[in-house]
């Protein structure tokens, strides 16, 4: 197996995990809507809260299932190299911007969530400054990792060779 194969092959492989996920947590992305009592609000709320969200992670999975080349290709972009040291260093590259990718996509889902439902909280009650707690931790945690995932995406080079550096 060759190393643009077995790259294209572990993406594949975290596209399947992502489809897998957001195919057994529907009943969860549907209960977000039930725990806000929302059913009375319009069905922008659902998009908002429920569907959204899970189209964003659906469309990361199969992204990652029908585009593997190309989508390994931009994660590599010029790190090829017939050295075998080189491609365990070009194998972790692909894997820290993978993890990154699916950890922004989990962001990116869970802000929109936790934005819709504290505009639709505060729409319900008419007070906008009233402090919800747990949604505003839950917004600046979904933040954190949204960080989180830009650092391993921009900078998975620096984390390999920290790693490097570590292991001397």
């Amino acid at each position: 197996m060759t190393h643009d194969e077995l790259t294209r092959l572990l993406v594949k492989i975290a596209g399947a995990y992502v489809l897998v996920w957001a195919i057994t947590e529907i009943p969860a992305f549907i209960s977000y809507y039930f725990m806000l009592n929302l059913a009375e609000e319009s069905a922008l709320s659902f998009l908002g809260v429920s569907v959204i969200p899970f189209i964003l992670v659906v469309m990361l999975g199969i992204a990652l299932i029908y585009f593997p080349g190309m989508i390994s290709n931009a994660l590599i972009k010029g790190e090829r190299d017939n050295k075998s040291e080189d491609n365990i260093k070009t194998l972790q590259l692909v894997a820290f911007r993978v993890l990154g990718l699916y950890l922004l996509f989990r962001a990116v889902s869970d802000l929109t969530y936790h934005v819709s439902s504290l505009l639709l909280n505060k729409k319900e009650h008419n007070i906008f400054n009233t402090p919800d707690l747990t949604l505003y931790s839950n917004i600046f945690a979904t933040s954190a990792e949204f960080i989180f995932a830009a650092i391993l995406i921009m900078g998975a080079k620096n984390i390999i060779q920290l790693l490097e550096k570590m292991r001397q």
